[in-house]
């Protein structure tokens, strides 16, 4: 992790836990920990709030079970904050594509608009 090569870092910690499921406390706090990193160029916080949870489930008695208590609910904010904000973007982007269709009916209307002046023009007067 401190070279910046946080899924050789991932790797490492989740065959610990692996290996070592009774003594995987550690191992899972640095997983949930390097998922949320603002730094990893891969973070994901749902991985990062499964892990705090597991260790804090599976491990009651760990000294990394505070700690991982103190950041589910910041985790879980931001989880949720990422899904509206993919949301509005969806709803953005559907609304530009409904912004250029609009568009591009209007210059529609305005060449009809300018045909029917013109052949009003051209039209003999009574």
């Amino acid at each position: 992790m401190a070279a910046g090569n946080y899924q050789a870092a991932l790797q490492g910690y989740q065959q610990i836990a692996e290996k070592y499921p009774k003594s995987a406390d550690r191992a899972l706090y640095c997983i949930g920990y390097l998922y949320a990193h603002p730094k990893n160029p891969d973070r994901d916080y749902q991985k990062s709030l499964d892990a705090f949870q597991r260790l804090v489930s599976e491990y009651p008695r760990s000294e990394y079970r505070q700690p991982s208590e103190s950041f589910i609910p910041v985790i879980s904010e931001v989880t949720k904050r990422d899904r509206r904000t993919s949301s509005l973007r969806r709803q953005v982007d559907t609304l530009e594509k409904q912004v250029e269709t609009l568009e591009k009916q209007i210059e529609q209307m305005k060449a009809i608009d300018r045909n029917l002046e013109e052949k009003r023009r051209q039209a003999p007067r009574k």
